[in-house]
């Protein structure tokens, strides 16, 4: 089995002001905001073994455990701001992105407010909610 390290970036993209709060208090505020999506993203790096973005995004959904798979349409920017692929809805920008490094390869996750969830990877991107 190759090498495998994971790492959390909280507000990866900036777009979060602390608001006087404090780094752990904000870090707090952005972890409260995602639920239990981080808890969901963990079980499956470190019990299940996936590879890529499906495996990630299937053992996701399986320890979310409601059964629904509602894929969501749209794309994931270098940066991790999520595209809708209509003109009706802003950009969201990630809350967390949580990586898998395996050797080379790095599987990016990002969650969004109203859980959205993307998993990203060279072959690209697996959208869903978990709310």
């Amino acid at each position: 089995m190759e090498d495998r390290m994971v790492s959390l970036k909280w507000n990866p993209t900036g777009r979060y002001e602390a608001h006087g709060r404090d780094q752990e208090a904000h870090i707090k505020a952005l972890e409260a905001a995602c639920g239990l999506i981080p808890f969901f993203w963990m079980q499956t790096v470190l019990t299940k073994g996936p590879t890529d973005a499906a495996g990630v995004m299937e053992g996701m959904l399986e320890e979310y455990g409601f059964g629904t798979d509602f894929r969501f349409p749209g794309s994931v920017t270098d940066d991790g701001v999520y595209e809708a692929d209509n003109d009706e809805d802003e950009p969201l920008y990630p809350y967390v992105r949580a990586d898998l490094h395996i050797g080379e390869n790095v599987v990016r996750t990002y969650i969004y407010p109203y859980g959205i969830t993307a998993v990203c990877d060279a072959n690209g991107s697996e959208i869903v909610r978990m709310d």
